[in-house]
C-alpha cells in the first residue's frame, strides 16, 4: 500500500495552516464553536507561553488599588449580570 510511504515525497510544510487559513475558517462557524475555539486558544497560550513574564508595578498598583476600592466600598461595585446588561446596552448604543 502506497499510503505509508506518501508523506515522504509531500513537503509537510506546504500543509502549515495561514493565518488567513484560520480565519477563513473562522468565519465560517456558528458563535457557539466560536466560543470553544476562542477558550481554546486561550488554553494554549496559557499552557505554551512564557509562564515567566513580568507583571509591571505600576499593574500591580492598580489591581491593589482597585481591590481596596472593591472591598471598601461595595455598593459601587457591580454584579456580573449587571455589567453584562450594562455592556449588552453600549453594544446597542444605549
Amino acid at each position: 500500500m502506497i499510503r505509508g510511504n506518501l508523506f515522504k515525497f509531500v513537503d509537510m510544510s506546504i500543509l502549515e495552516p495561514t493565518i488567513q487559513d484560520i480565519e477563513k475558517n473562522l468565519h465560517e462557524l456558528p458563535p457557539d464553536l466560536l466560543r470553544q475555539v476562542n477558550d481554546y486558544v486561550s488554553f494554549l497560550k496559557d499552557r505554551y507561553l512564557d509562564q515567566n513574564m513580568e507583571i509591571p508595578q505600576w499593574q500591580i498598583d492598580e489591581v491593589i488599588r482597585r481591590k481596596k476600592e472593591m472591598e471598601e466600598n461595595p455598593e459601587n461595585s457591580l454584579s456580573e449580570e449587571e455589567m453584562e446588561a450594562f455592556l449588552k446596552d453600549i453594544e446597542n448604543g444605549n
